[in-house]
């Protein structure tokens, strides 16, 4: 069955728009963040034997919840897939001052996370040693993240966002939908409104 864009952009709507009586003081669930997971991800570290598929995927949700919550409050963006936030860290690493040690370190940093992911399904162990680089790694992402603006980053990534091109990156425009009315979202522990939403 084929579905249009304005189907699409209606069933976005109806599944992520807030709920009037929602309150992030009182969540329905157990909320997630990048902490959260990291601690998730040292409690599976330490049992004894390791619990190595759990562990590998809180590294890999702490990953990914820190490149999503950075797009949602500084640019408005959701980003809903595997395949989407490759193609906003090819941005990021496209964008990052001409600096191949730093943009070296968030490929690596990234490169680690997906393996986590790759593990879930997998199945396989992972050692000590590792599990604690794959931990730093997601130490490495959300350190650059929270110092974009400070490294020059950000004003890249603005540029990009208002439709600036990138050599071997597709425009903002070809990666997120606009949304026909802004809509809200609670992700982690933050409440955020948003008109963009990437799939």
């Amino acid at each position: 069955m084929a579905y249009s864009l304005c189907h699409i952009s209606s069933l976005h709507q109806h599944l992520y728009t807030e709920k009037p009586t929602q309150k992030m003081e009182e969540p329905y669930h157990e909320l997630y963040d990048v902490d959260v997971f990291l601690a998730k991800a040292k409690e599976m570290s330490e049992l004894n034997p390791p619990d190595v598929v759990l562990f590998s995927e809180c590294i890999w949700g702490a990953a990914t919840v820190c490149i999503k919550t950075f797009f949602l409050e500084n640019f408005g963006t959701l980003i809903n897939s595997h395949r989407s936030i490759e193609k906003f860290m090819d941005v990021v690493y496209s964008v990052v001052p001409p600096n191949l040690s730093v943009r070296q370190n968030l490929m690596n940093a990234f490169k680690h996370a997906e393996l986590c992911h790759e593990n879930f399904y997998k199945l396989l162990y992972v050692d000590n040693d590792w599990r604690t680089k794959y931990t730093n790694s997601v130490l490495t992402l959300q350190t650059f993240f929270n110092e974009v603006n400070a490294n020059g980053t950000m004003e890249n990534l603005k540029k990009w966002y208002k439709g600036g091109t990138l050599p071997g990156c597709e425009k903002f425009a070809a990666l997120a939908w606009n949304l026909s009315v802004e809509s809200t979202v609670a992700y982690g522990r933050i409440n955020v409104t948003y008109k963009h939403v990437s799939y």
